[in-house]
């Protein structure tokens, strides 16, 4: 029995050491993942946690001869008190240069919150502020097609007050204030719309030649605003003789096409003529002539850097209202008059019933409103100005009453162009190569971290925190010459207990140069500040990198992996805490990454370890307080639950709401 159970005893642990060896051969087998690190779920089963997104922008200005600087602003840069001058201190998201006519296309990188913007250029002669939709398809404007910054409702037929059946058209009031001797080259309606006759206004392109009036308004600008600086725009004055035109010829003939319009008020713009040598005195005696009814980019008069923007001056013979005709004759001088705001936006969707025809408001303003290029003394808001490059003449005037209110007499400026020689110059534009300035496009922003990755963590993301300015300068192609990048520390004193260390990944370094207390890493291609965030509170560091080739701008913007380096700073196996979804470097302990916290988002989806905010300024939240928690920025949770679909402004409202 006792043999019978030994030997039981045996076969069963031959048995068992059997089955242990055909066990471990299936674990060799079926298991090799066993005692390895789990592979990581798909990367796109997370959100990305990112708040900047890719918008198309397409820009027309069916400007010929243009190449401007645009700019993107997510509010209105404009001056509430003065619509023609941008704010002080406000900052675009976005900038580009134009192609040589007028056109954009390509990518923004902008706040993913942003569902309306405002496009903006300095470059005279084109529109200057317009309101831009944005959505999934991008956003546009045309300059022949959107209407965003108009009135919507538009008159359709003549209004009263001009009479005739072609030009000069009469013009006739009831009350005798500027029914006598006013009249006009073109009908229009109560929007100030020319309605005809249907040739008034002619191919600007064709009057100038292509390509012309593009650098003369750089020309004109630099000139311009260069006197204005020195406050010496009156020197720009003269006397009427010289801000009038005198045929020297029979036959002259005058076109005026629009160039710039950067005035205040909604002007009427128009011009008389008389003999040379018999200069009027009485202006109510002499027969008038309205260009433009009303002379603002925006308005419905016409002007604008489209294709129709001139206009062929009438001679009406002696008595002023013969038939006319294209040539002046010899010995005649032709001036200029403006009725200040005559065509006040004010005037726009007017109550008829209280004020009666559209007309009997306009040119109803006191007699000081109208300036002629007569006027002396103070009283003169007129320059010509003789282009050297071109020969051609530049009218321009100041529109204040005060003449010393800009002295740049740039309001309103036309290019006067005859096919004879003529008479008439204060002064003359230099004939210089204005170039192109480099562009510049700022990004600013707050990286927020936490820095007990790959552990889970109290995701108050205030343990380090970095503000930065991200400079890039960019060449009239668009293309990325130098990118300059600033990060300075502001996180809560107490926030961390680790000493953590920033740094910033790029693939092309180019030609860089470093603040003091930064570091290139060359293995991982990296920069870093050599000493802890903490330690470094409040101080700026810089990176400058300078590119021989010039790069793609989108290309330089997307080259960006900040990161920090947690616990102590060492060049291998370190711990580095990412933007999600964003790769560690060479130098990262790879073995960090695992399920829990994969992809730098914490279990579940909801919390980042980092995130990039497309502000300054951000308040963080209270150490040891979840990000989303009461009292913090609650819509977070919403956002990152959403995947991004709602709630992308919620760092706009919660603690950091003003």
């Amino acid at each position: 029995m006792k043999q019978a159970n030994k030997t039981s005893l045996v076969a069963y642990l031959f048995a068992l050491a059997l089955i242990g060896v055909v066990t471990g051969c299936e674990k060799e087998v079926y298991n090799p993942d066993n005692g390895k690190t789990k592979p990581l779920p798909p990367a796109e089963n997370y959100f990305n946690f990112e708040l900047r997104g890719k918008v198309q922008l397409s820009v027309d200005y069916h400007a010929p001869g243009f190449q401007a600087i645009i700019e993107v602003y997510d509010q209105d840069p404009m001056s509430e008190e003065n619509p023609q001058v941008k704010k002080e201190g406000v900052q675009s998201i976005y900038s580009a240069y134009t192609d040589q006519n007028g056109k954009f296309n390509g990518t923004m990188i902008v706040p993913v919150v942003l569902k309306e913007a405002y496009l903006y250029t300095d470059a005279w002669g084109l529109p200057q502020c317009v309101k831009l939709k944005l959505s999934e398809q991008g956003a546009a404007y045309d300059s022949e097609t959107d209407v965003i910054s108009r009135p919507t409702t538009r008159g359709g037929n003549p209004v009263n007050g001009l009479s005739g059946t072609v030009a000069p058209y009469r013009y006739f009031r009831t009350d005798g204030v500027w029914d006598q001797n006013l009249y006009s080259l073109c009908i229009w309606n109560s929007w100030f719309e020319f309605s005809a006759p249907a040739n008034y206004l002619l191919n600007a392109e064709s009057v100038l030649g292509a390509g012309i009036a593009g650098p003369l308004a750089d020309r004109s600008q630099k000139y311009f605003t260069e006197v204005s600086k020195k406050s010496e725009g009156h020197t720009l004055l003269g006397q009427p003789g010289e801000t009038n035109v005198a045929t020297k010829e029979d036959g002259t003939e005058l076109q005026v096409t629009f160039l710039v319009e950067r005035a205040a008020q909604r002007n009427t713009f128009g011009y008389y003529y008389y003999k040379k040598g018999q200069r009027p005195t009485d202006m109510s005696q002499v027969k008038k002539y309205i260009i433009a009814p009303d002379a603002s980019l925006d308005g419905y008069a016409g002007f604008s850097a489209t294709a129709k923007q001139a206009v062929q001056l009438k001679f009406f013979g002696d008595s002023g209202i013969e038939p006319g005709v294209n040539q002046f004759p010899a010995g005649y001088e032709i001036a200029w008059f403006y009725i200040r705001n005559a065509a006040s936006s004010s005037l726009i969707g007017y109550d008829q019933n209280k004020y009666g025809t559209l007309q009997n408001i306009a040119y109803s303003g006191p007699l000081a409103n109208f300036c002629t290029s007569n006027d002396t003394g103070d009283n003169r808001r007129f320059v010509l100005l003789k282009d050297s490059k071109t020969g051609l003449l530049v009218l321009g005037f100041e529109d204040s009453k005060n003449v010393a209110a800009n002295d740049d007499y740039s309001d309103l400026l036309f290019v006067v162009k005859s096919n004879k020689d003529v008479d008439g110059s204060t002064g003359e534009i230099p004939d210089e190569d204005t170039g192109k300035e480099p562009g510049v496009l700022l990004q600013e922003g707050t990286l927020a971290f936490e820095d007990i990755w790959p552990a889970g963590g109290d995701y108050d993301l205030n343990d380090v925190i970095i503000e930065y300015t991200r400079k890039v300068t960019y060449n009239t192609d668009n293309k990325v010459t130098k990118i300059s990048e600033t990060f300075t520390p502001v996180q809560p004193d107490g926030s961390a207990t680790y000493d953590n260390f920033f740094a910033c990944q790029v693939k092309n370094m180019g030609t860089p140069t470093l603040d003091a207390g930064m570091i290139k890493e060359t293995a991982t291609g990296s920069f870093v500040i050599t000493g802890s965030a903490k330690s470094v509170k409040g101080k700026s560091f810089t990176v400058t990198r300078s590119f021989a080739t010039a790069l793609d701008k989108n290309t330089v913007l997307e080259d960006f992996n900040p990161y920090i380096i947690a616990k102590a700073y060492t060049d291998a196996n370190r711990i580095e805490v990412h933007l999600p979804k964003h790769d560690m470097t060479s130098a990262a302990d790879a073995s960090k990454m695992n399920q829990d916290n994969a992809y730098y988002i914490a279990a579940g989806g909801i919390y980042p370890f980092a995130i990039d905010i497309p502000v300054k300024g951000f308040i963080p939240a209270t150490e040891t307080y979840r990000i989303d928690a009461e009292g913090q920025y609650p819509a977070f949770a919403n956002w990152a639950k959403s995947k991004g679909a709602s709630d992308s402004d919620w760092y706009l409202k919660g603690k950091g709401s003003k």
